[in-house]
This record gives C-alpha cells, structure tokens and sequence, in this order.
C-alpha cells in the first residue's frame, strides 16, 4: 500500500548496498541526498509503495549530474590554448580544419 514518506526516511540497507554496489555511487554522496528528498517528497503530499526505489532514481540521477559536471570541467578547460589539437572542431575555422596537419 502507498505511503507517505516519513519524517525520518532512511534508505534501507538493501537499498544503500544497491548503490554502492551495483551503481557505484559513494555511500555519503548518497547519505547526503536523504534530507533534501525527504523535504521534496513532503511538500509534494506523494504515497508510495517502495520509497527505497524513488531515492535509487534521485540518487542515480544526481550523481550522473554530478559527475557531468565534474567531466565538463576537465575537458572544457585546455591545458594549452593555442593549440589547436585540444581545441574542440566547432571553435575552429573550416580554414584552420582543412590546413591543419598535426594528426
């Protein structure tokens, strides 16, 4: 039967093992999403039969964010601006791509 969520939510040890497990994410990271789910959970007045299964989506979402985020970061800033092998094509000029021979 659908519930609310409780006040006190905890993810379940199945659930916890499952993220760490099998979607590799980090145990505080997703430790760290429990309060602001609750919350969101609450305002929205929601029943549901498996929370556990609700936070594994929100866990797994936010930290493919997360990790998006992360990956922009290193790749969007090239160690060396001149060059134009870690330029990326659409910042280059059709001139610059049909003479350029560093390949």
């Amino acid at each position: 039967m659908a519930k609310p969520i409780p006040r006190n939510w905890q993810p379940g040890g199945d659930c916890l093992s499952h993220l760490v497990n099998q979607c590799e994410i980090d145990r505080d990271f997703a430790l760290s999403l429990v309060a602001e789910f609750i919350i969101y959970w609450r305002g929205q007045n929601a029943a549901r039969k498996s929370w556990d299964a609700v936070f594994v989506r929100h866990a797994r979402h936010q930290w493919a964010e997360r990790n998006k985020l992360a990956i922009g970061n290193s790749y969007g800033n090239p160690q060396d601006s001149n060059s134009s092998a870690n330029q990326r094509t659409r910042d280059r000029s059709i001139g610059d791509i049909l003479t350029d021979t560093n390949w």
